[in-house]
Parts: C-alpha cells; sequence; structure tokens
C-alpha cells in the first residue's frame, strides 16, 4: 500500500502542475519528479537537504507545514 502522504502529494500536484513557480528553485523539479513517481529515497534526500539549509530538523519543518496547513495529523 502507497504512503498516504506521497498520494496526497501525488494529487496537489497532478492538480496544480501548471502553476508550481518551480524556474527559479533549481531542486524543484527533481522534488517534484521524486513524488510523482513515488521515489522516497531521493524526496528524503531532498527534504533533509532542504532543512539543513534553513537550519531546521525535518521534525520542526514537518510541525511547521502541519501548524500553517491546519493539518489534524
Amino acid at each position: 500500500m502507497a504512503n498516504p502522504m506521497i498520494q496526497m502529494a501525488q494529487a496537489v500536484l497532478q492538480k496544480g502542475m501548471n502553476q508550481m513557480p518551480n524556474g527559479n528553485a533549481p531542486w524543484a523539479a527533481a522534488a517534484i519528479n521524486a513524488i510523482m513517481t513515488g521515489d522516497e529515497k531521493t524526496g528524503q534526500q531532498i527534504a533533509n537537504n532542504l532543512c539543513q539549509s534553513m537550519g531546521m530538523t525535518p521534525q520542526q519543518a514537518m510541525s511547521d507545514v502541519r501548524s500553517h496547513l491546519k493539518l489534524p495529523f
């Protein structure tokens, strides 16, 4: 069974792919490709690199996203 977080991300990207501004972020195309193909290893590596560059832990990033998007989980 696929990871529900990946399924949600794939659905969001499928609907809004043309509206996403990714020209200024060199990692964006790789991140979108990792999500759309279900490549969890590459996605995790990109996420870890982003967290490290922003000086936060993955747990802090997830907490911020949950809070910002008002996610119940």
